[in-house]
């Protein structure tokens, strides 16, 4: 999935995709329901990029790799299997499960 707009998506079926492009731009997940998997790496390396989750899962089977944008969540769970690299943007969490499967190394 490649990203032309901030968007939202709404799904009461959980989404899966092989690669996620935020293409400088933001996903929010719309509802609890709107779960979501990618199997391939993240990078948001924009301030316009970013990933909101609200109360809705997030499964990351391969790496994330954050050095700008904006990386949230206020429930759920969110389930990193690969490394987590945070060089810069703002990482919020609040009320979400957090189960790390690899590494996380926070330099800001």
């Amino acid at each position: 999935m490649k990203l032309a707009d901030n968007s939202t998506l709404t799904s009461d079926e959980a989404l899966n995709f092989v690669n996620l492009n935020l293409n400088d731009y933001a996903l929010t997940l719309g509802s609890s329901t709107s779960d979501l998997t990618v199997q391939n790496a993240i990078t948001i390396d924009a301030s316009t990029e970013g990933i909101l989750t609200g109360e809705a899962d997030l499964i990351l089977l391969s790496s994330l790799n954050m050095s700008q944008g904006l990386l949230g969540s206020t429930g759920g769970t969110w389930v990193l299997s690969k490394d987590f690299l945070k060089s810069g943007g703002t990482l919020t969490i609040s009320q979400t499960d957090l189960e790390l499967k690899d590494s996380i190394k926070i330099d800001k």
